[in-house]
């Protein structure tokens, strides 16, 4: 499906094969697009949420599965099906491994991180009842699961490979985090 969507200065091709929108959604989408730029929207801390169905929510898991197939994850790295982006890298970096990452970061993540994300993204049963739109191409979809007993979100999107997003730990081992929690005035506390 490709539905061209108007933006502030210009317009945008949203190739959605993961799923059928509905009339719907795609009204909210083209209801709240024109009210910022494509870079505006790239660059907003959230973009606009689509409610998902079940049925959506199955067929995004599906899409999933059959892109991971039989893979364990470091077949599915080496295959070159799952990429994670500098800003995912980044804040892996920072929530999975702990450390401190200084403009220009070193995107060293160790491999086994990545090999844990990728895990994750395997095992995962579960994605969040809402898609994201920020001004691009595909919608985002965040699925749960569990890297080192701390619940966590991989925002992915589906491309012409699986594009990490973003990884963002929800529950870490006893302590509880909001989405929208500051973790950098949070180490300053401590």
């Amino acid at each position: 499906m490709s539905i061209e969507i108007p933006l502030k200065d210009g317009k945008v091709e949203l190739r959605e094969e993961t799923i059928v929108l509905s009339e719907s959604q795609i009204k909210k989408i083209l209801d709240e697009s024109k009210l910022k730029t494509r870079k505006e929207w790239q660059t907003a801390e959230h973009g606009i949420k689509i409610p998902l169905t079940e049925e959506q929510m199955d067929q995004i898991i599906s899409v999933k599965n059959e892109i991971v197939g039989d893979l364990n994850a470091l077949e599915l790295i080496e295959s070159d099906f799952i990429d994670i982006i500098p800003h995912a890298m980044k804040r892996a970096i920072e929530r999975l491994e702990g450390l401190p990452v200084e403009e220009p970061y070193n995107l060293a993540m160790r491999r086994e991180t990545y090999e844990k994300i990728a895990q994750a993204l395997i095992d995962s049963k579960e994605v969040e009842d809402k898609a994201e739109w920020k001004g691009g191409s595909y919608l985002r979809y965040n699925f749960k699961s569990q890297i080192d007993e701390n619940d966590i979100v991989i925002t992915v999107s589906f491309e012409e490979t699986i594009l990490v997003i973003t990884v963002i730990v929800t529950k870490r081992k006893g302590f509880f985090f909001h989405e929208h929690t500051d973790f950098a005035k949070l180490k300053k506390l401590f």
